[in-house]
């Protein structure tokens, strides 16, 4: 039985670098998290948001080809939530870790 599969990609390989944005918010008001999800999902940049339980209240995962364009994503991101964002942290990533669980601790 197969439970779960991956692919591990070289994006730098393909001419990419991979960031995280981990955003703490000022609030979670429902309709301006829906908002941001709406941009997120419009954006070419912006390939994933993660909601989960951290010191953050989401991250979002950004392709760029280079910390210019990653730079201008964030950018438009922050100047359209201004009012919305407390603070953004950025880290570069090398792979992206996941730690599987078989069983969720919210059960």
């Amino acid at each position: 039985m197969i439970i779960r599969y991956t692919i591990n990609l070289d994006y730098q390989k393909i001419g990419y670098e991979f960031y995280k944005s981990f955003i703490y918010l000022n609030s979670h008001d429902k309709k301006q998290v829906d908002k941001m999800l709406s941009y997120i999902e419009k954006s070419d940049k912006i390939i994933n948001f993660v909601k989960q339980v951290a010191a953050w209240d989401f991250e979002l995962v950004i392709f760029a080809k280079n910390f210019q364009e990653y730079d201008e994503a964030i950018n438009k991101f922050t100047e359209e939530f201004s009012k919305d964002i407390k603070q953004i942290d950025t880290a570069t990533m090398r792979t992206d870790i996941i730690y599987p669980c078989e069983k969720l601790i919210f059960d």
